[in-house]
């Protein structure tokens, strides 16, 4: 656990709090932990995290990378301890009782009444324990009703309660203050069909002579791939092969905690900080991970002032950025406006130190990522919720699906975001918004300029339910990514699969 003074808060008592996410299976017994739920926010198409308090309320906490962070004062009342109960033989029952020594009260749903805490022990069900899952339900018997009764969220009252049905809760330990970097557990990608390759450039040149531009521009590259699994440059009619080909393969970026939490992978170089050197500074082909966060400190910069991805440089313990110090903007910082991407005060990481990687960092990159996976029914996860693909970051950066150019995100330029909703169809790149569908017509079109609409609409086929945009359930597709960093001003990346 980080105690760490927000030195931007008027009010002297609030403090950054940070657990280290965990599976409810691997929580000893008689641990501190905090318990937390997701919520799915349906205008944003995206996950929000609260925790629960010691009255039972919804308290708002951050997801960041292997951590659950939170803004409180110098009293944690968010602490809940696990008992678990066993047999005589000393093996689990199974049963188990979360309490909170600051309300001294255990968590307790029962259904008549509406009761959710209670001053006397229960006995809760986590099944997910049971199960050895991550996440679990929490759940005890109603002798009254004759079934279980679940804890719930509810978001709009902001509270748990109880009733029939439960939601998913997640725990969190928290940890003593150390004074050396650490490392964020990360899943071994080749495992689930994602291959990744790296590609150290000396400098730029190369990839201006192949891509034949150096500006902030797109339609760099063909709307398809070629045999040899590369897309041509459409200035120089090269191969992006010359750029990728010798790339050499890498493992483990993407964060354990979030795919087991999630079943996404995902990376983000504003929530941590990852290295492709050993302690000895020598390239291997396994990425060491860190919590925190490194910069440069090549100038003073807005877009400079959290966290970057420098896959050839690393960063020490307790050596910070003298140009850069704190973790003040967000990726979507902008050079020269310093209100845009500003983090707002209730962010737990702003003002957090940026750890210093020197004045002259290896900006220039290259990352060429393949996968394959199946459209699930209708496009939604195991919460029934919409699968999304999210990128964003600077600078160039494509996603092919079934060799079809979906995001492009070429030239050199600031961070920039792009997603696909496989629920929905729907394309966003840079706020403009198109689908699935509509791309593969208009890249076959482009390709084949006197297609009929038979011919388009057979090539659709393929893919598509006839007037649908989205894949047909239980079809397999490939995703391919190619990705560079080469106008050394800054880097940062999320990639979310």
């Amino acid at each position: 656990m980080y105690l760490v003074e927000l030195s931007g808060l008027e009010q002297k008592d609030y403090i950054t709090y940070s657990s280290e996410k965990t599976s409810v299976s691997d929580v000893p017994d008689g641990a501190s932990v905090i318990v937390y739920t997701r919520v799915w926010n349906d205008d944003l198409k995206s996950y929000e995290f609260y925790a629960v308090d010691h009255d039972g309320t919804l308290y708002p906490c951050y997801e960041r990378g292997d951590n659950v962070m939170w803004v409180g004062n110098q009293i944690n009342t968010l602490l809940w301890n696990l008992i678990e109960y066993h047999y005589d033989d000393g093996s689990p029952n199974y049963y188990y009782e979360l309490y909170n020594p600051y309300s001294r009260k255990f968590m307790a749903p029962q259904i008549k009444d509406g009761q959710i805490l209670s001053d006397s022990k229960i006995g809760i069900n986590l099944p997910g324990r049971r199960d050895h899952q991550y996440y679990t339900d929490i759940l005890a018997w109603d002798d009254a009703y004759y079934a279980f009764a679940g804890v719930k969220s509810d978001i709009a009252n902001g509270k748990i309660i109880s009733g029939h049905g439960a939601s998913t809760f997640y725990f969190a330990k928290l940890d003593a203050p150390v004074k050396t970097l650490t490392k964020v557990d990360t899943i071994d990608n080749s495992k689930y069909g994602i291959t990744m390759k790296m590609i150290d450039y000396p400098d730029p040149s190369l990839q201006n002579q192949v891509l034949g531009d150096r500006g902030n521009t797109r339609n760099l590259l063909s709307t398809d791939l070629n045999s040899d699994g590369y897309p041509k440059a459409v200035k120089s009619n090269q191969s992006l092969s010359k750029l990728f080909g010798s790339a050499s393969p890498v493992n483990h970026l993407f964060i354990e905690s979030i795919y087991n939490a999630s079943g996404y992978f995902e990376f983000d170089s504003c929530q941590s900080f990852a290295t492709l050197l050993n302690e000895s500074g020598n390239v291997t082909d396994t990425f060491t991970v860190y919590k925190e966060l490194g910069t440069t400190d090549r100038e003073p910069k807005t877009t400079l002032k959290h966290g970057q991805f420098f896959p050839y440089d690393s960063i020490i313990a307790g050596v910070y950025s003298t140009q850069n110090p704190e973790n003040i903007y967000s990726a979507s910082a902008i050079p020269g406006e310093a209100e845009t991407g500003l983090l707002p005060e209730s962010d737990p990481r702003k003002y957090e130190k940026l750890h210093g990687v020197g004045r002259n960092p290896n900006y220039y990159n290259g990352m060429e990522m393949d996968a394959r996976f199946v459209q699930t029914p209708s496009g939604k996860d195991s919460w029934g919720h919409d699968i999304i693909f999210e990128f964003k970051g600077d600078d160039d950066f494509w996603l092919y699906v079934d060799d079809e150019l979906i995001i492009d995100l070429g030239g050199i330029h600031s961070a920039l975001a792009g997603n696909v909703n496989f629920a929905t169809g729907v394309v966003n790149v840079e706020g403009k918004t198109t689908n699935l569908r509509a791309l593969f017509a208009s890249n076959y079109t482009k390709r084949n300029p006197d297609a009929t609409t038979q011919e388009v609409n057979a090539f659709l086929k393929k893919s598509f339910n006839d007037n649908e945009n989205i894949f047909k359930d239980y079809s397999a597709h490939t995703m391919k990514i190619f990705y560079m960093e080469r106008g050394a001003g800054a880097s940062k990346e999320l990639c979310r699969i």
